[in-house]
């Protein structure tokens, strides 16, 4: 987890697959440990966090990908084909071209938390 200049969670790395095993001598701490992990492994199984979109053809979603913990649900092709790319963006680059389009319209402050985290 990494915490901003604000003090709050600015990313959150998040993926049991390729988890290995917790290797404390502290007891205690480890029994914190799995009590923390079982916490938030029910929070992000839980259906109330969940949402849903199904993209239609030509349609794209983009997101923070370290901001927004993210999953794909199987699907059936029913005789077409799946189309699936990624891209990534320098955040740098784009925060930068935000802040700049920012100024340019009149706002002088940085926001914060528009890109999770050291506006």
């Amino acid at each position: 987890m990494e915490i901003d200049r604000y003090q709050e969670v600015a990313a959150v790395n998040w993926n049991t697959h390729h988890q290995e095993p917790v290797m404390l001598d502290d007891l205690d701490l480890l029994d914190s440990y799995y009590k923390a992990f079982l916490y938030m492994s029910r929070k992000i199984e839980s259906s109330k966090y969940h949402l849903e979109h199904c993209l239609l053809p030509g349609q794209i979603i983009a997101f923070n990908n370290r901001r927004f913990l993210h999953s794909r649900n199987s699907f059936q092709l029913n005789g077409g084909f799946r189309n699936f790319h990624t891209t990534y963006v320098n955040i740098d680059y784009l925060r930068s071209q935000f802040l700049v389009l920012g100024k340019a319209l009149g706002f002088n402050e940085s926001p914060k938390n528009i890109f999770m985290s050291t506006l």
